[in-house]
């Protein structure tokens, strides 16, 4: 055969010209020559194939020829996929430990970004395509036997892909609508959205019923609710995947938000937690004002003064982590409470924003650790509140948020509640759902070169800037 006559970097160099997998195989086949190019010269053209389609690794490789082994059954699962149902199968398992390889190993900052000025990344392009050929975001909690039980890696991978799953190209047709509405009105007591006494597990299956909830609104045109406000958006000012590594530890967000919540009157509030019936829908609030239901926030992280937080903010928000000794046995070998690694410290905030009115904000992100394994969490506080005639926080108009980062620092979202001495005790807690998504790229533009960070750094130090302010609670 010819390709026995050519040196092996010829025939590398004409197998890089082939796009197919399946062409691969084929030239493979063809001769010693052409077998020598692809699996010999210390499997030299598998490493090439594999940064061609796919964002470096930061872990070492045991040997050269885990990067064959690592892109063929890439690429195999990315290729033929799983009906996604409950997240349980051996073929479901198997693409979604592949999705949460990519999605860990993502390196959005790499790349330039692309036509629609967002950050790129050739792992979260596999992630794209995927999606567009299988039912991973389209087919969130479809019906199911009581007796099932969501994976939570299916449930958390859902999560993390929310920037997909709100938008009307991916499908229109949202399951158990009134399950996830039902869910978003739930109260603390019954649905608390962080397990435990320190806070560390999150609930994603009830997280996901939220994004479910705000999806339904945002993609269907006939509603009448969301879908013309987030229509009329620009596209950096839509919800987009995160723009770089995600890490563990806590980290500072962007400043510019939009977001949007909603509400039902107290009496319909009390009438939908007593529905038997999970087929019956209420008229949400809010989000039926297509001129004003996106609301923007506006958040600073103060470096130069000690952060100012009343008694009563922390009395209902809970945002102070408090210091956990477990108790140990003889057998205990080691606390079961989840490791934090990265930045453990808790991080201030405030702001302001307008909704009808102008509104001022103070709060805390606390790290997570891992959600199945994936990092970049953190647990959010804040109190939304107004200033009266003696310019203090007025007590009788407070609006408590907790929520979750989602991984990346580019979604908060979660359940909004009305303070008062009962409301984390009682069922009867008057709350509803909230979404925050940030937009510093449609204020700070588009990066001209590879790894440009425009807008802040939620990496840089603590700053003294003169612009900061810090409201006189």
């Amino acid at each position: 055969m010819a390709f026995n006559k050519l040196p092996i970097e010829l025939n590398k160099e004409i197998a890089s010209y082939i796009e197919t997998d399946e062409g691969l195989c084929i030239f493979r086949l063809i001769c010693h020559g052409t077998y020598n190019a692809l699996d010999g010269d210390h499997y030299s053209f598998w490493r090439q194939r594999f940064h061609e389609r796919f964002d470096p690794i930061d872990r070492p490789f045991a040997s050269p020829a885990e990067y064959k082994d690592l892109y063929q059954a890439r690429r195999e699962c990315l290729k033929r996929g799983a009906i996604f149902v409950y997240g349980n199968t051996r073929a479901e398992t198997k693409c979604l430990n592949i999705i949460k390889d990519l999605i860990k190993e993502a390196h959005p900052m790499l790349y330039m970004p692309d036509e629609g000025g967002m950050p790129t990344s050739k792992n979260l392009e596999a992630i794209h395509s995927f999606i567009l050929s299988t039912n991973l975001v389209t087919d969130i909690f479809r019906p199911h036997r009581k007796s099932a039980k969501l994976s939570g890696l299916l449930a958390t991978i859902q999560l993390v892909c929310h920037h997909w799953c709100i938008d009307a190209r991916f499908g229109t047709e949202i399951l158990q609508f009134p399950t996830s509405q039902k869910m978003a009105y739930e109260s603390l007591v019954n649905y608390p959205i962080f397990a435990g006494t320190d806070k560390q597990k999150v609930n994603v299956e009830y997280v996901l019923h939220i994004m479910n909830f705000f999806r339904y609104h945002m993609v269907r045109e006939h509603e009448n609710t969301l879908f013309e406000p987030m229509e009329t958006l620009w596209a950096l000012e839509r919800p987009h995947p995160w723009n770089r590594k995600l890490k563990d530890g806590s980290y500072k967000l962007g400043i510019h938000w939009r977001g949007t919540y909603a509400y039902l009157d107290r009496n319909e509030i009390k009438a939908l937690r007593a529905d038997k019936d999970e087929n019956n829908i209420y008229a949400d609030h809010n989000v039926d004002q297509p001129d004003r239901a996106i609301q923007t926030l506006h958040l600073q992280f103060p470096s130069k003064h000690l952060p100012v937080w009343p008694p009563l903010f922390e009395k209902y928000l809970q945002s102070l982590p408090k210091p956990i000794t477990p108790v140990k046995t003889r057998a205990q070998h080691r606390s079961k409470s989840p490791a934090i690694d990265g930045d453990p410290r808790s991080i201030y905030f405030n702001g302001d924003g307008y909704d009808d009115e102008d509104f001022y904000s103070a709060g805390w992100l606390n790290p997570l650790p891992r959600q199945n394994d994936i990092p970049g969490w953190q647990r959010m506080t804040m109190m939304k509140f107004f200033f009266d005639a003696q310019g203090r926080p007025d007590e009788e108009a407070l609006w408590a948020y907790e929520g979750v980062v989602l991984p990346g620092g580019q979604i908060m979202i979660g359940r909004w509640w009305s303070p008062d001495d009962t409301a984390l005790t009682s069922k009867n807690m008057y709350s509803g759902p909230f979404v925050f998504w940030n937009v510093d790229r449609s204020v700070y533009g588009i990066p001209e070169r590879p790894g440009e960070l425009l807008g802040p750094d939620p990496d840089a130090p603590d700053s003294d800037s003169e612009h900061e302010t810090l409201y006189a609670l």
